[in-house]
């Protein structure tokens, strides 16, 4: 058995160098082909497309008129909202 599938990437990084802090945003697609062998799919091929990528300075400091409430803002492990959610463990 064999399938093929496409799915979309939007992938955002921060690159650091002599000049300072960039953003980088890339949107993209991946082409997968897939084959079924033991009862598990598993891929066959992957390619990437490149639709479209800008880079931007950083800005560390939120825009004010984007500004949100403390807790609503994403954050790094443990201070992200998520984890008033989640049970404890």
């Amino acid at each position: 058995m064999a399938a093929i599938g496409e799915s979309y990437v939007i992938a955002v990084a921060r690159l650091r160098g002599a000049t300072g802090e960039r953003d980088v945003l890339t949107f993209g697609r991946y082409f997968d082909r897939f084959e079924r062998r033991s009862g598990c799919w598993r891929f066959s091929e992957r390619r990437f497309v490149l639709d479209h990528s800008m880079t931007a300075s950083c800005n560390s400091a939120p825009l004010p008129e984007m500004d949100v409430p403390g807790d609503g803002r994403g954050a790094f492990a443990p201070h992200d909202p998520i984890y008033r959610f989640w049970p404890a463990g």
